[in-house]
């Protein structure tokens, strides 16, 4: 039984018990006015028995569903004396006894607030104003705790006299759920205004109920006018006619079930629509996607620009997994061994797509990449074709991001014909080597049939000038044939290690000269590794030849110690030094180098200036000391 209604039974029982006393009063009445007539006289009470009986009972009810009442109820005299509470006032106020009720002093059972107002309403109804019959106050129990209650007042019959009848609902339970209510939309309410996300309320006949900032900046932005509250919203956020957004926002709200469309076409923009069920209607939520959707596009033409760059690269691009998985391949790839899919290319065993040394090529850069110590990215490999051809692969290998998943990058460079070519180039370089090193020999050969004819002749010859003369040109032939011997010797026909030239060449004009070693101290001293091409070696082993014979033959006479120093280094310009130094007898101060009367040094000054580019001095200090400068 609801509130009210318990109210109005317990109003109408109130009447009943005031009539009953009224009832009662007047047949009192009449038995005084009939004893004064009467003196003597037999009257039949049984109808007033069976009223005070009927009384008895009415008021034994009457406190009884006051008793028992579940709303408080108490009775209070015009001065504000409480003469009656029912139990239901004492369990509200925390109180055992009216007694205790009534001691406790007005401001203590009311918080200030209620106790002011309760003030305002004693002095109005002093005054004998009108005062509300229905309010709410706050009281505080025994306890502290406070309360929130209802309060009904009337006025009533009671022991014969009128007096206030107030009648209390406990309602802190509804008053803290409406509160909690009050906060919980505060919050919401909150929310929904600052959620970065357009949103508005929408009812079920489609009139606009709030909107929040984001809407209301969004709008704006668009330069669009905001619309009013209470005007009605044709729910048009979808051009796409395969979708009825107004039947969905109805089925949304009857149905009390979300709904969500995604990527939603509204004038040039796309949203993301989302609906939910509330009290009034609906929330719909839109997201612009737009750029979303845009970079999506973007990001779709470049990967389709990337696969068709891919599979139009001439170079072969292909990525593999970490377990040699082949993910994909272009077509230059497949071109390459000669299929016509990527699934017969990963149908074909490995060791039918390389040969021995490819395969083994493979394994070994697969064993690497599992021990993760192959830090190479470029090598070769030999590979069979579909039709059994051999072909050769430049490839680089490096990690690269596909499909969200770290896999391996593997380009392929069809370098078959190159290598056919550097194969004919090197048959081209070994036939022309074997063709040098037959010239180098012969001429070698022929060098030293010319010295043997100049020593057979020396022999024969009973003329020492001539027998020297011969000498020295066979020295000389030989100093060239030396180094057509170092040249066939060696791998580069280009250019001759000059160190390793003087150093023979010396040894060998010690064994023309028949100089014991013990003799002459023979120091050969390199600043590193010094080459130069036959051009320049010719010419300078020939001025060697004849400065260390001219050292060999007349620095040094008869039984004499001596030291034969040469030195050569290449300087920061690149210039070739070397200089040839000794401590015998000295050059005669009659020499001229520059105007020679011998043969010997005026072929030196001629190769010096004419053949080499350089320059020569020459010091007679404590021997004699050559120093020769030419650019390299």
């Amino acid at each position: 039984m609801k509130t009210g209604e318990k109210f109005d039974e317990f109003e109408e029982l109130v009447l009943e018990l005031d009539m009953a006393r009224i009832i009662f009063a007047e047949e009192e009445e009449e038995e005084e006015e009939e004893e004064a007539r009467i003196v003597v006289s037999i009257k039949d009470i049984t109808d007033r028995k069976r009223a005070e009986e009927a009384l008895r009972r009415s008021e034994e009810n009457f406190h009884r569903s006051l008793d028992d009442s579940p709303l408080g109820v108490r009775i209070v005299t015009i001065e504000g004396d409480t003469i009656y509470v029912n139990r239901a006032i004492l369990d509200i106020y925390g109180y055992d006894s009216i007694e205790e009720l009534n001691t406790t002093p007005l401001k203590k059972r009311y918080t200030p607030e209620s106790y002011a107002e309760f003030q305002i309403r004693w002095e109005k109804r002093i005054q004998g104003d009108d005062v509300p019959s229905e309010y709410e106050v706050s009281i505080v129990r025994k306890d502290g705790d406070v309360r929130q209650l209802q309060v009904f007042r009337n006025k009533v019959l009671w022991d014969g006299e009128r007096q206030f009848q107030v009648v209390y609902q406990d309602i802190t339970a509804r008053k803290r759920a409406e509160e909690a209510l009050r906060e919980s939309e505060e919050k919401n309410r909150a929310l929904f205004e600052d959620v970065p996300i357009e949103s508005l309320v929408v009812t079920l006949e489609g009139r606009m109920v709030q909107y929040n900032k984001a809407f209301e900046r969004s709008t704006e932005k668009r330069g669009r006018r905001l619309p009013e509250i209470g005007s009605r919203m044709y729910v048009d956020y979808a051009s796409n006619h395969s979708i009825d957004m107004r039947t969905e926002l109805i089925d949304c709200i009857n149905s009390k079930t979300p709904k969500t469309f995604n990527e939603m076409p509204y004038k040039g923009r796309f949203l993301n629509i989302s609906m939910a069920p509330t009290r009034e209607g609906a929330i719909i939520s839109a997201i612009d996607v737009t750029e979303r959707k845009q970079a999506e596009e973007s990001l779709r033409v470049s990967e389709e620009n990337f696969r068709r760059s891919m599979d139009e690269s001439p170079l072969g691009i292909g990525i593999v997994s970490e377990e040699g998985e082949i993910l994909y391949v272009n077509r230059t790839i497949l071109d390459f061994f000669g299929y016509e899919s990527i699934e017969e290319l990963r149908e074909t065993p490995f060791t039918k797509r390389y040969t021995k040394s490819g395969y083994a090529v493979f394994l070994d850069r697969r064993e690497k990449r599992r021990l993760h110590a192959d830090d190479s990215s470029d090598y070769e490999i030999d590979i069979v074709r579909k039709d059994g051809e051999v072909g050769h692969l430049q490839v680089w290998r490096k990690r690269v991001l596909w499909n969200g998943k770290e896999h391996y990058q593997v380009i392929y460079r069809d370098i078959t014909e190159h290598k056919r070519a550097e194969e004919k180039i090197r048959a081209s370089l070994r036939e022309k080597e074997i063709l040098l090193m037959e010239v180098h020999h012969r001429v070698k050969n022929n060098m030293q049939v010319i010295s043997g004819i100049l020593d057979l002749q020396a022999s024969s010859s009973g003329n020492p000038e001539l027998i020297e003369k011969l000498n020295d040109s066979q020295s000389r032939i030989r100093s060239m044939a030396l180094i057509h011997e170092k040249l066939y010797g060696s791998r580069d026909f280009a250019r001759i290690d000059l160190v390793a030239y003087v150093r023979a060449l010396s040894q060998e004009l010690f064994q023309l000269h028949k100089i014991k070693p013990e003799k002459i101290d023979l120091i050969v001293q390199p600043d590193g590794d010094v080459y130069m091409d036959i051009n320049k070696a010719i010419p300078c082993g020939l001025i060697l030849n004849e400065l260390i014979s001219n050292a060999l033959k007349h620095a040094f006479p008869r039984d004499r110690h001596g030291e034969l120093q040469i030195i050569i280094h290449e300087t920061k310009n690149t210039e070739i030094e070397i200089l040839l130094r000794d401590n015998g007898l000295g050059l005669p101060d009659d020499v001229d180098i520059h105007q020679p009367r011998t043969v010997g040094l005026h072929l030196v000054n001629g190769l010096v200036k004419n053949q080499l580019d350089g320059q020569m001095e020459v010091r007679r200090d404590n021997g004699t000391e050559f120093r020769i400068k030419f650019p390299l």
